[in-house]
């Protein structure tokens, strides 16, 4: 699971339970094959740890925070992960370990571990990532729904018709990040005097009850919640689930998105519709990508 800040390598079982872990700061500003090479020397030790050869891993999954070319994982521009548009993640790790490797958008990944573990009676489920950024992963019948170009979901640049729009990081004006996700929440309330750089800060501030903390998490549930009310119009989920960490809230933050929903949306949509903030903790990524690799090879098989 390679975050923003975080990177964290585990070698799973099938379950999948995670065997053994290693969590490191990550820069996403060196070339990808030097956060790879990172990756591949953590992959050794762990193994070693565990006494394992290369030769028991099934295959490798990746978690990544941007739009994927999931078909050739590769990674899709522009996004926050500089220099690593089309560049060719599995020829990388042939070199290394020969066996398949899998990657996947980051919310795909969390909502796929969510579900799995959580929710898998849930046939239509749609989950809400808010942390440094916002996304939404989709599951219908069981699968991970990507659309065409691998951008389903990406709800966090959809656009909110307010007056005097941000800016967002990705150069447009009045995206929900630009109001709702940590990033823009944390540069308000250093405009506002506080010390406030990550998602992490904000939940600070929020559990110590600053009232300007707790406002603006009030103002991004109501942002979420205007498009979460514009996706159950068009996909009717059963369930919505909110995690990343902001979260954290817990109702400063889903207050607002089921106000939003329940004015915006039809009774019939929203009357068995559950709201409720994620189980999963911050391993959703990692064991979000081991189900990838699972789910993959063994249909494979099954073919």
């Amino acid at each position: 699971d390679i975050g923003e800040s975080l990177t964290r390598v585990a070698v799973t079982d099938l379950a999948p339970q995670i065997l053994a872990e290693e969590v490191f700061p990550t820069n996403l500003e060196i070339s990808p094959r030097l956060v790879l090479a990172e990756v591949s020397a953590c992959v050794t030790r762990l193994l070693e740890q565990l006494g394992r050869p290369a030769s028991h891993i099934l295959g490798i999954g990746l978690c990544l925070p941007s739009r994927i070319d999931y078909r050739n994982a590769r990674v899709f521009g522009p996004c926050v992960m500089y220099g690593w548009e089309d560049f060719d993640i599995r020829g990388w790790f042939a070199g290394h370990f020969p066996m398949p490797v899998f990657a996947d958008n980051d919310v795909n990944l969390m909502a796929l571990a969510e579900y799995k573990h959580y929710w898998p009676n849930e046939e239509d489920f749609f989950f809400i990532k808010a942390g440094t950024g916002i996304g939404g992963g989709i599951i219908i019948h069981g699968e991970v729904y990507r659309g065409g170009k691998g951008t389903a979901a990406d709800i966090g640049h959809i656009q909110l018709d307010l007056p005097n729009p941000p800016l967002c990081r990705c150069g447009k004006l009045g995206c929900l990040e630009a109001y709702a996700a940590g990033w823009a929440i944390a540069r308000t309330l250093r405009d506002k005097g506080f010390e406030a750089e990550s998602a992490r800060d904000i939940i600070n501030l929020v559990q110590r009850n600053v009232p300007e903390a707790i406002q603006q998490i009030r103002f991004a549930g109501r942002g979420l919640g205007e498009i979460v009310a514009s996706v159950v119009s068009i996909l009717n989920p059963s369930r919505i689930v909110v995690g990343g960490t902001l979260a954290l809230a817990g109702e400063h933050l889903l207050a607002g998105i089921r106000e939003q929903v329940s004015q915006r949306c039809l009774p019939l949509a929203t009357r068995k519709l559950q709201i409720s903030t994620a189980r999963s903790d911050e391993r959703a990524g990692v064991l979000g990508a081991a189900q990838l690799v699972i789910d993959e090879r063994l249909q494979s098989v099954g073919k």
